[in-house]
């Protein structure tokens, strides 16, 4: 699409309840360094690289073998280290990553999002249907989403996750779905190579905030990860009484 404006239209909505997350071991996390502070990343950007290397894994809380950490730089995502979970000691990049030999190191293999939460943890209040994360089981009032292209972050959303009280509404109209794609449409510009029109499947939370984006259509891989990323970055929708599902239409429209 390269500068190519997008305008997002609504071909159709579905709106029925939202399937509880499996249950899982929690994971140990990444960290990632942003803003002068070291935080818990409930996302795996590494786990995207071509050339990993598989690693050793002996605990059910560490399946990666390793944990990462990284940090947001100059408008980038870099990593910074890679720690072997067993014998909590640095690995070199080199087994780690095949052809690589140096940290820091950009994250150019990596399209997609960054999940980091903020706030009190709200485990003891949560609502099982909306809080529960597949792998990492706490949550928290707030989440700072980010969407990162090729290693250079296109743009970032903070989302209240607190639990609360929702009447039930009518169905989703074409014109709240038009405001709620507003920021994904600018972010979208970034996913270039996409086609005339993209069909995604957007799980949405009661409080607005997409829990999970699903591309339609059959698309290359870049794309497909761009897209997901826009949306689930982006996208703010209206809360509700109860989780929905939002059937989409997306399609780029070229700047005149």
């Amino acid at each position: 699409m390269g500068r190519a404006r997008v305008s997002l239209a609504l071909v159709g909505l579905l709106v029925l309840l939202a399937p509880a997350a499996a249950s899982a071991t929690a994971q140990a996390a990444d960290q990632i360094l942003h803003r002068g502070a070291t935080l818990a990343l409930f996302s795996t950007p590494l786990e995207a690289h071509p050339r990993l290397r598989k690693q050793r894994q002996t605990s059910t809380a560490c399946h990666r073998g390793y944990v990462a950490s990284w940090e947001l730089k100059d408008g980038a995502l870099w990593l910074r280290s890679v720690v072997d979970c067993d014998a909590d000691e640095p690995l070199p990049i080199a087994k780690v990553v095949k052809g690589e030999r140096r940290l820091p190191l950009r994250a150019t293999w990596f399209t997609g999002s960054l999940l980091i939460p903020q706030g009190k943890e709200l485990d003891a209040i949560r609502d099982q249907e909306e809080q529960e994360y597949d792998d990492y089981p706490i949550a928290s009032e707030r989440q700072l989403r980010i969407a990162v292209v090729r290693g250079v972050v296109i743009g970032e959303r903070t989302v209240d996750a607190r639990p609360r009280k929702l009447a039930a509404t009518p169905p989703l109209s074409a014109e709240e779905l038009a405001r709620a794609l507003e920021q994904p449409r600018k972010l979208l510009a970034a996913c270039k190579g996409a086609p005339q029109r993209i069909r995604a499947k957007v799980e949405v939370w009661r409080h607005g905030a997409p829990r999970s984006v699903s591309i339609l259509d059959k698309l290359p891989r870049f794309v497909r990860d761009c897209v997901e990323a826009a949306l689930w970055v982006g996208g703010a929708f209206p809360a509700r009484g109860k989780p929905y599902t939002a059937v989409l239409s997306v399609p780029p429209t070229p700047t005149p």
